[in-house]
């Protein structure tokens, strides 16, 4: 989320996994971390993840992780945001994300996006969460705050959600 960080182009799935990748060739979703996702009767979208993984500080990767990740990224205005009213924790594996408009962007906007760790960003999650619920947008104070404190924010590890890890002595301009 952090200004002038290294671009991980490509090889970011390997270290922060997302949902599912779309494969172009078949026109389908291969599941990433997600097991399960669609639609639901009442139009909104649910996610239910696999069992099992963890991220490389030993925490779960758990529904929550769903939840701090979109509403983090509400704060950097992430489009999907168009869409959504907000996104709640159903279960330790499961959440749903409440559609606000339809679209067909929505499930790819909510399936590709890559997973953050709770355990790192789990403060930014919860009170950009108490924004969306009190409906405070970007042009407002509290939001600014929050959103610099995010720009700001450097992790003191990288945690992933794989089995690679990123080392500041392994960094180069190479």
């Amino acid at each position: 989320y952090a200004t002038g960080v290294i671009n991980f182009g490509t090889y970011v799935d390997l270290l922060l996994p997302p949902l599912a990748i779309y494969m172009w060739a078949d026109g389908d979703y291969d599941p990433g971390i997600a097991e399960s996702f669609g639609y639901d009767d009442d139009g909104n979208y649910i996610v239910t993840l696999k069992d099992g993984y963890t991220w490389s500080d030993g925490t779960p990767i758990v529904a929550e992780d769903l939840v701090t990740t979109f509403n983090t990224g509400y704060l950097i205005n992430w489009s999907v945001w168009q869409n959504l009213d907000s996104v709640e924790v159903v279960d330790e594996l499961t959440a749903k994300f409440h559609i606000r408009d339809g679209s067909p962007l929505v499930e790819r906007r909510i399936l590709v996006e890559n997973l953050r760790p709770t355990s790192v960003y789990g403060e930014f999650g919860e009170r950009a969460g108490e924004l969306i619920a009190e409906g405070v947008g970007s042009s407002e104070d509290a939001f600014t705050e929050l959103l610099n404190e995010l720009t700001e924010f450097r992790p003191a590890e990288f945690v992933s959600g794989g089995p690679y890890l990123l080392l500041a002595e392994n960094i180069s301009d190479a």
